[in-house]
């Protein structure tokens, strides 16, 4: 999902959208990126295991954190 936003500008850019494109690349530093990726892919995991209570339980702390992480990496959506 990081990947997708980074070239998101460049796609917004290509269509005129020059204000959108230049919020996206001051609101999402390659850090929050980064953080976003992670967060999908913590994500995905819970979702395969879904069935399997006890793996969860084990494994909510993976995902709080990198929850947290995007929370503090990324200017746009802290709040």
């Amino acid at each position: 999902m990081g990947k997708v936003i980074k070239q998101l500008p460049e796609a917004l850019d290509s269509c005129s959208q020059h204000a959108f494109a230049k919020l996206i690349r001051n609101n999402f530093p390659d850090e929050c990126l980064s953080a976003i990726g992670a967060l999908v892919r913590e994500a995905a995991t819970i979702e395969h295991n879904y069935s399997h209570l006890e793996w969860l339980k084990a494994h909510l702390k993976d995902f709080t954190k990198a929850l947290k992480r995007v929370r503090y990496a990324c200017p746009a959506l802290a709040d």
